[in-house]
């Protein structure tokens, strides 16, 4: 399967980081592979656990 990858080396994503790379999965048509190198906002995690994105998987690369 092909995905739209997009990758952060911050020291915290928000959910302005993951709704814009959500956008650009979707304008290219293909599910979202997020990964971040730091941690994430609480604000973008309670986005992904109430279910807002479809299509999208998020990792924590070390």
């Amino acid at each position: 399967m092909t995905y739209y990858c997009k990758a952060k080396n911050k020291k915290k994503c928000d959910e302005k980081d993951l709704s814009a790379a959500y956008m650009e999965a979707q304008i290219k048509k293909l599910p979202l592979l997020f990964l971040y190198s730091q941690e994430l906002s609480k604000k973008a995690e309670e986005m992904l656990e109430t279910g807002a994105f479809e299509n999208v998987i998020v990792k924590k690369v070390e």
